[in-house]
């Protein structure tokens, strides 16, 4: 596998410059949130089939305290990478968002109670909250795999192979 990534380094890196140009140029003519008062389309931001409603953009930008404009520049980006991650055949599976409530959001402290106090705050279904865990290990995993490959030549990256300097894990 990491020899066919490294045949497609080129286009991968291509895909990766064509997503940032994407990202520049997606939130054209997006104003402030009074603009998005009576509109008719069902949706606020749409990439491919990926649509965002009005109340999720709203809450986004709510909660991130951005203007509107960054927030879509965010939201397409994030999804072009989560697209191309599973177009790829990468997963995320609950071991995953486990580790990471554990490990990063609670710091080995899990707590029940503060797990819902923490939702509450943010406004979020437990279920919205891992879905939105889930998508963030998926670009993690791709953006790694870029980062992991994407300045190696073939000489470096048979040598780290050959040496189990670079290792995988998937759940």
């Amino acid at each position: 596998m990491l020899q066919t990534i490294h045949k497609h380094r080129k286009t991968l890196i291509g895909t990766t410059l064509l997503l940032l140009l994407a990202v520049t140029l997606s939130g054209l003519g997006i104003g402030t949130m009074h603009s998005f008062q009576g509109r008719s389309s069902d949706f606020a931001v749409k990439v491919n089939d990926k649509e965002t409603s009005f109340s999720d953009f709203v809450k986004l930008t709510r909660n991130t305290r951005q203007e509107p404009q960054a927030v879509a520049d965010r939201i397409v980006g994030q999804s072009l990478l989560e697209q191309k991650a599973q177009h790829l055949g990468f997963s995320a599976g609950a071991g995953s968002v486990a580790t990471t409530l554990d490990a990063e959001i609670f710091r080995g402290n899990f707590d029940p109670q503060l797990y819902r106090m923490f939702l509450d705050q943010m406004g979020m279904s437990a279920q919205e909250f891992e879905n939105t865990l889930r998508t963030d290990a998926l670009r993690s995993q791709l953006t790694q795999l870029l980062r992991n490959t994407s300045f190696l030549s073939e000489q470096e990256l048979r040598a780290r192979v050959a040496n189990n300097l670079i290792t995988a894990s998937v759940d």
